[in-house]
Formats: C-alpha cells, sequence, structure tokens
C-alpha cells in the first residue's frame, strides 16, 4: 500500500510535523507501508500529480488559510481507483466533506490513518488520542526536511528547524482552535524532548530550534528538567519558546537563558483587562508587564502576539 500526503500552499511554509508524525506512526503500526510527502511550496502541480498517481491513499492536511487550495488540490489527484482524506484544524472544526474528498478526520490523525490504510471507509472518521510516548518521533525524512532548513538558510541566515515537546494547551482561550484538535495537554518527559533536541540540532545542523508547542513552559518541573538536561550536556543551539505570561518567573527565565534559550513569545492580545478577562486569558497586564520586564532583565529577546477585532473591543480598549 502506498500512502501520499499533501500540504497545501498558505502564506508562509514550516515544515509539516503532523505528516512526519503520522508517516511515522504508519510506518510503525502497518510494516512495509510505503509514505510519501508533496508540499505545495516546493513541489509543481505536476509534480504532485505525478507523485499522486500510483499512490491508494492520498491524505491532505490542512488550516482554514489553506483549505481552498486542499480542496484544489484533491480535485486535481482524485481519480477511480484512489481515496481522498483531509483532515487538519480546518475540516476538524467544519466537519465538511467536499466531493472530491472520501472522507474526513475530524481530531489527531495518527491512529485514523492507520484505520483508514486497515479499510475503514465511514466518510467521517474520529481521531482517537494515543499515549504520547507511543507515537515515534516525526520522520523528516518523508517530511523532506532539509528542504525547509535551506529555505531558511537561503532567505534569512539561519538555519532553522521546529520541535514539538507537547500536544495542547492547558488553557482555554476563547480564540484558539488548540482544544478543538487536543482536548486536554499531554507532556513528553524532558528526555525523550531532549534526545529529539539534540539529535534534530546535529543530524541538520540547526543554528536554531524553535519549539512549536501552543504554549511551552505550563509545567515547571518539565522545562526546569529539561534545562538542566541541556546545560549538563552542554548544549551550544540556541531556541525559542511561546510562554504565557501569567504561568512563567524569573527563576525559570534564568535558567531557560543559561541553557541555551535566546528569545520567549508571549501572547500579549490586548492591553485591557476586561477584554482578556473575556478572552478568558490566564493572564492580566500588571503579569505581562512583569513577565516582559524579567525576560529583558535576564537577556531574552521578546516577541509579543497582539489581537484586533474582539467583539467588545472599542478605540479606547
Amino acid at each position: 500500500m502506498k500512502v501520499v500526503f499533501l500540504q497545501p500552499r498558505s502564506f508562509h511554509t514550516w515544515e509539516s510535523l503532523n505528516i512526519g508524525y503520522i508517516a511515522a506512526y504508519l510506518k510503525k503500526m502497518i510494516p512495509g507501508i510505503q509514505v510519501d510527502f508533496f508540499t505545495d511550496f516546493f513541489d509543481t502541480e505536476k509534480e504532485i500529480i505525478e507523485g499522486c498517481r500510483d499512490a491508494d491513499i492520498i491524505g491532505i492536511s490542512a488550516t482554514s488559510p489553506q483549505y481552498a487550495r486542499g480542496i484544489a488540490l484533491a480535485r486535481l489527484v482524485k481519480r477511480p481507483d484512489n481515496w481522498v482524506v483531509m483532515g487538519g484544524y480546518h475540516v476538524t472544526n467544519i466537519k465538511y466533506k467536499s466531493e472530491f474528498v472520501d472522507q474526513i478526520v475530524i481530531g489527531e490523525g495518527e491512529d485514523a490513518m492507520v484505520r483508514i490504510c486497515n479499510g475503514d471507509r465511514f466518510p467521517v472518521v474520529h481521531g482517537k488520542e494515543i499515549d504520547i510516548h507511543e507515537i515515534p518521533n516525526p520522520d523528516r525524512d518523508v517530511m523532506k526536511q532539509n528542504r525547509n532548513i535551506d529555505a531558511c538558510e537561503r532567505d534569512f541566515g539561519t538555519r532553522y528547524i521546529s520541535l514539538l515537546a507537547n500536544r495542547g494547551c492547558p488553557y482555554g482561550c476563547v480564540f484558539c482552535s488548540s482544544k478543538s484538535m487536543f482536548p486536554r495537554q499531554r507532556r513528553r518527559t524532558p528526555e525523550s524532548i531532549l534526545t529529539e533536541f539534540l539529535e534534530i540540532a546535529r543530524k541538520y545542523r540547526a543554528d536554531f530550534v524553535k519549539f512549536s508547542d501552543d504554549e511551552f513552559g505550563t509545567n515547571k518541573k518539565q522545562i526546569t528538567d529539561l534545562c538542566k538536561m541541556l546545560i549538563y550536556y552542554k548544549n551550544k543551539t540556541p531556541w525559542g519558546c511561546n510562554i504565557v505570561a501569567g504561568s512563567i518567573d524569573r527563576e525559570t527565565l534564568e535558567l531557560m537563558k543559561i541553557s541555551g534559550c535566546s528569545e520567549v513569545w508571549m501572547g500579549v492580545e490586548s492591553g485591557d483587562d476586561a477584554l482578556l478577562k473575556e478572552m478568558r486569558k490566564p493572564t492580566t497586564t500588571d503579569k505581562i508587564r512583569t513577565a516582559f520586564a524579567d525576560a529583558r532583565a535576564v537577556g531574552l529577546k521578546r516577541r509579543a502576539y497582539c489581537i484586533l477585532g474582539m467583539p467588545s473591543e472599542s478605540l479606547e480598549s
């Protein structure tokens, strides 16, 4: 059996870690399966169509900005003798199946794709949560990781690579879709995170490791233990992550800096406490100011995410 995954174009490119995870899990659970991957960012339509020609199953993963292009790709590759599946955040939330898509996956894709490869043909398949430590690290060869890194080096002069330490987020901000995919946060052990960090930094000669978690550092013991391990192994590769202003302290930021963290990214969203409460953000403007001041004091670069257009927002707020 041959499975081909497709990544539709959007306004920017990134490694398809989700496809890397699903590919690795398929190989673990179905020995001998062939898995390939094509992306709109690097492959031409002709290459994508040709790559899908002998596929038994074609999987398309799409966020909302990718959805229209994902349907266009489905139309290009759909044949009577193949089976087209679409998953990702968009279909998980709208639960709509196009005429060019045979089946949609709601939620996580690893278990769902194994069932589909084993013959599940229900139009809507609900992914089941798997023990996070039963899922192998992403198959970065299938993802063709080098293309993303080489593009970053060419465009920005830095070899960026991404890593996922946890799935999901413990918070429930109203504007975020994370809970629709991951109802609860599942954390990897610091040892497993460290092993992947050191391996990908070495193998891909990474200049910077980006943690792709919704929020990293929500569990103090996990991030503290990881930082201590990175220090013990004399890590020289800079890294950065998303953090929540209300869940991080100066002591942890100092340890992160010593372990190689060079920048942190915080969801400010608004400078108005009433709006933060409306968003169900687990922080306040005072906590945000403190977190930015502490990060600056220990020598970390800071980035703020901001949101405009909340329903009750005014010119004053």
